[in-house]
């Protein structure tokens, strides 16, 4: 006949066994939620990246068009506007501006 007390030393070895498996599995568990939130923070950041890039984007797109508008007017040279039949046009900017413009206008379109 088997000693009981062996045999309870064995089942409390193979319990003991088994509650170390099942803290481990918990552990293995509590690793793998907390590699799935830092995974969906990395995800949220990338999102709201790009959002805010989107924004960026749009106001350099508002920028870059009326940059472009106010290159492209034009009004009528009194100075040079004569009797003549067809009036004289000048750009609305002028000189030393009209280059800042252009040159900020170039740079707003290479940031797109």
């Amino acid at each position: 006949m088997e000693n009981p007390a062996i045999h309870q030393s064995e089942m409390s070895r193979i319990s003991e066994k088994e509650r170390l498996d099942i803290i481990e599995k918990k552990i293995d568990i509590q690793k793998k939620r907390v590699e799935l939130k830092k995974e969906k923070l990395n995800v949220d950041e990338i999102v709201l990246r790009r959002k805010v890039s989107l924004e960026e984007q749009k106001v350099l797109i508002d920028k870059v068009s009326q940059l472009r508008s106010l290159l492209s007017e034009w009004t009528i040279d009194e100075e040079k506007n004569g009797s003549a039949s067809e009036p004289f046009l000048k750009p609305m900017i002028l000189g030393r501006n009209r280059l800042i413009a252009t040159n900020k206008l170039m740079e707003l379109i290479n940031k797109l």
